[in-house]
């Protein structure tokens, strides 16, 4: 690590500031050292350290490599949202920062720190070690063995591997769509939380949101051990945890799959709803009042394009929707 006589004034804030202190050590090692090195104050002993640091473990070079990848990043996204001009839609009023604006707040925060907190926008930092992980608005299809096929949602992170006689799947974030095929001999077994989860030949959803946990078996049952309990969640069921409670429900397939499409499907919902699952999809922060988010609303939104459906909607429903910077977006009821 930066050696502390001449870098800890430098970096003792940003790690804790963009991760809350819930990341591996790998990876706040790699934001400290990210943000030294990028101060302009760097030692030439510190580049040394730094270069032993960088060799001494796998995990080190993975978790500088991806950060360094989101941060390259961050450029690129920016020149897309920023450049989209008349495609924001006429629902949208661009109110853009200007450049003594954002000299000064990169000023306050440090460039290089506010450069990681974007990257956090693209690549969620804190799961950067992660055998599998999307970038915002990416979905990834893999095949984890014959006759299984995964679906990871955007921001989604997961562990992945195989033994002798299972394979195994950890979600650590966002949402994750499973197929087994029904010749499939080899059991599944999927972590979601303290969840343990083993899918019958079908399609399961799965979604973790924080403490926040569901899982829907779309046409098929699935074998469930919840807190000590043993039990199985039937076909067309939703199984969930949310707010300390543990409920079931049952649920239409198709709305439920929709979102393996870029798709979200309400039939009575409210604004809020589509703003969350929006969020996923937006390199940056939607900010939406009190009063927007309990907006009604219903029908079928392209999750793919944040900017063009909160565009549409703010046509159709009393809302107005600005562009405050290329990376924030605000929503408002219009009184």
């Amino acid at each position: 690590m930066p050696s502390p006589s001449s870098s800890d004034a430098r970096s003792a804030v940003a790690p804790a500031a963009i991760l809350g202190g819930d990341a591996p050590p790998e990876v706040i090692e790699a934001i400290t050292w990210m943000v030294n090195l990028k101060s302009g104050e760097v030692t030439e002993r510190e580049r040394r350290e730094f270069e032993a640091w960088y060799g001494a473990d796998p995990a080190h070079r993975r978790a500088w490599d991806r950060l360094s990848a989101s941060v390259a990043r961050v450029d690129l996204v920016r020149d897309v949202q920023s450049g989209t001009g008349g495609r924001l839609g006429s629902g949208i009023v661009r109110r853009e920062m200007s450049r003594r604006r954002v000299v000064k707040t990169l000023a306050l925060g440090g460039a290089a720190t506010a450069a990681i907190g974007l990257a956090d926008r693209v690549l969620p930092v804190r799961d950067l070690l992660a055998d599998q992980g999307t970038w915002t608005g990416e979905r990834r299809v893999l095949t984890l063995a014959e006759g299984v096929t995964l679906i990871l949602g955007p921001r989604a992170a997961a562990n992945l591997h195989s033994e002798a006689q299972a394979d195994h799947v950890e979600l650590l974030a966002g949402d994750l769509f499973v197929t087994v095929e029904a010749d499939r001999r080899r059991p599944v077994h999927i972590t979601l939380g303290d969840w343990l989860l083993e899918p019958s030949p079908g399609r399961v959803s799965l979604h973790q949101d924080g403490p926040s946990l569901s899982m829907v078996g779309l046409d098929a049952p699935v074998r469930a051990a919840v807190g000590g309990r043993r039990f199985t969640v039937e076909a067309a069921q939703a199984l969930s945890f949310e707010d300390g409670a543990l409920s079931q429900r049952r649920i239409d397939g198709d709305v439920e799959a929709a979102w393996t499409r870029g798709l979200l499907i309400l039939r009575d919902g409210h604004l809020a709803g589509v703003v969350r699952a929006l969020q996923p999809y937006f390199v940056g922060l939607i900010r939406i009042s009190p009063a927007a988010a309990a907006v009604r609303v219903a029908g079928v939104f392209d999750l793919s394009d944040p900017r063009g459906t909160l565009a549409t909607l703010a046509e159709g429903f009393p809302i107005t929707v600005r562009a405050v910077t290329p990376f924030w977006l605000s929503v408002d009821a219009i009184v």
